[in-house]
């Protein structure tokens, strides 16, 4: 999914986008380092010359390789959910071809030996020391059993020496990489508590001015009742004075008229109490 947001994000003629859209995520960029890393070491020990009887078309087979390791990158690209897996089942198959390699290449006497160097370096880089130092065992069995296959055999102190020559890069950089990912985690961690927290302090400042808004109309609403209530107080004493007038004089008009009075009057209780709340 991410990648096809990047291939649209990226404008025509323009590749460079595209491909850093491509190596968004560590496993691609993981693929890619190790492509180049193998590819790179076969086509580099292909230079050295090679005895007559385990002639291998090395050029060849450098292209193949980097099909393989192409199709790899895609698989990834395509699965992201299975890419463990996947680099898993890559490692298996580095492994055994470096393994054959040597035995068609003389054995204990094949340069391609130094293959598990990287191949286990960088795989290390990504599965962690412990991983490491399994592979680098590994790699020692099998360039025994290609020595073994393919005389003259080299010996068990040869083979130590290569696994533990390969081992000790290889958990360095598992070991390093490890304290890589656990203080990203941590940066991460810490990004996500800090989002968290200013998540909390625009609630906060949000409610502090719905707070504000309701002090400033609380106050308003004071101050406005404070200046009603001076000329209600004034229509009341009005009111009666006139009330007083009215209830001297007899007659049907009067009546009336105390009749709008005591209206008057009670209209300006009503607000005096409303002023009071």
């Amino acid at each position: 999914m991410a990648s096809t947001e990047a291939l649209v994000r990226a404008k025509p003629g323009r590749p460079w986008p595209t491909i850093v859209g491509l190596l968004a995520r560590d496993e691609r960029v993981f693929a890619v380092l190790l492509a180049v890393v193998m590819v790179g070491g076969l086509a580099t020990l292909g230079l050295f010359p090679l005895r007559a009887r385990s002639r291998v078309d090395v050029y060849s087979l450098v292209i193949w390789f980097a099909a393989y390791k192409a199709g790899v990158f895609a698989l990834v690209t395509v699965n992201p959910r299975a890419t463990r897996g996947i680099f898993i089942g890559a490692l298996t198959v580095d492994m055994l071809l470096v393994f054959v390699l040597l035995y068609l290449t003389g054995g204990g006497d094949s340069v391609f030996y130094l293959l598990f160097f990287p191949l286990v370096a960088v795989n290390a880089y990504y599965f962690g020391p412990r991983a490491g130092l399994v592979m680098a065992l590994l790699a020692g069995l099998l360039y025994a059993a290609a020595a073994a296959l393919a005389p003259p055999w080299v010996g068990w102190t040869a083979v130590i020496i290569v696994s533990g020559l390969v081992g000790l890069p290889a958990f360095a950089l598992g070991h390093v990489a490890e304290r890589e990912r656990r203080a990203r985690a941590e940066v991460e961690r810490l990004n996500t508590e800090l989002m968290g927290t200013l998540t909390r302090l625009q609630a906060a400042q949000e409610e502090l001015l719905v707070a504000e808004r309701m002090a400033t109309v609380g106050r308003l609403a004071l101050k406005v009742a404070h200046e009603v209530r001076n000329p209600i107080a004034a229509i009341e004493l009005n009111a009666e004075m006139l009330g007083d007038i009215v209830r001297d004089r007899p007659g049907s008009e009067m009546e009336e008229a105390a009749s709008l009075v005591g209206a008057i009057r009670d209209q300006v209780n009503t607000l005096d109490a409303l002023t009071e709340e």
